[in-house]
C-alpha cells in the first residue's frame, strides 16, 4: 500500500528522495532554460504538471508551487518589476487566504498556495486579470458539466488546471500591446 501511495501522483517528490530531488531539479533547470528563450513557454511548462496532477489525483504537491515562485521571482527580478510582483502576490495570496477561510471548503490549501506563486509572474492589473479568468474559465467548465447531467451543484470540481488556464492564458495577454493600450484607455 505504501508503495501505491509513494507513487500515486506525479509531484510528491520529497516521499522518493534523492532520484525525485534530481527529477525535480530537473524541471526547475527546464524552466529557467525555456525562460530564457521565451517567459511565456517557461509559465507554461511550470503549470502543466501541476494541473496534470490534480486533474488526475485531486491533490497538488507544493513542490510545483515553489518552482513557479522561484522562476516568477526570478523574471520579475529581471524585467525590473519585482515591487509589481510582491503586490500582485500580495492581493492575490490574501484573496485567496480569504476565500479559504470564509468559504471553507470551496477551495484547498493548494490552490491558495498554486495562485500565489503564479502571481509573481503579473503586475496587479495582469493578476486580477488572471484571478477573473481562472475563475471564468472553471464556471463555464462547470455549466457546461451541469447542462450535460455530469454533476451536480454539489459536486467539486478541481481548480489547479484553471488557475493554469487563467495563468497561461493572462501571461499571453500581457505580452501583446493592445491589453496595455486597453488598460491605458480604461485606467488611464
Amino acid at each position: 500500500m505504501e508503495n501505491l501511495w509513494r507513487y500515486r501522483a506525479l509531484g510528491r517528490f520529497w516521499r522518493d528522495g534523492k532520484v525525485s530531488l534530481f527529477l525535480w531539479v530537473l524541471w526547475l533547470s527546464l524552466a529557467f532554460f525555456l525562460w530564457l528563450y521565451s517567459p511565456f513557454l517557461a509559465l507554461v511548462w511550470l503549470l502543466i504538471f501541476p494541473a496534470v496532477e490534480d486533474a488526475r489525483t485531486g491533490f497538488v504537491s507544493d513542490t510545483w508551487a515553489l518552482g513557479t515562485m522561484i522562476v516568477g521571482c526570478f523574471d520579475a527580478l529581471m524585467m525590473g518589476r519585482m515591487w509589481d510582483a510582491f503586490l500582485s502576490f500580495a492581493g492575490v495570496t490574501l484573496f485567496f487566504v480569504l476565500l479559504f477561510v470564509l468559504a471553507r471548503g470551496a477551495i484547498g490549501a493548494g490552490d491558495v498556495i498554486l495562485s500565489s506563486a503564479v502571481a509573481w509572474w503579473f503586475s496587479p492589473l495582469s493578476a486580477a486579470f488572471f484571478v477573473w479568468l481562472s475563475f471564468l474559465s472553471a464556471a463555464v467548465f462547470s455549466v457546461v458539466l451541469l447542462c450535460r447531467r455530469k454533476q451536480s451543484l454539489q459536486s467539486a470540481i478541481f481548480f489547479i488546471p484553471f488557475i493554469s488556464l487563467g495563468g497561461v492564458c493572462a501571461y499571453g495577454f500581457s505580452l501583446s500591446p493592445w491589453w496595455w493600450e486597453i488598460c491605458r484607455l480604461y485606467f488611464g
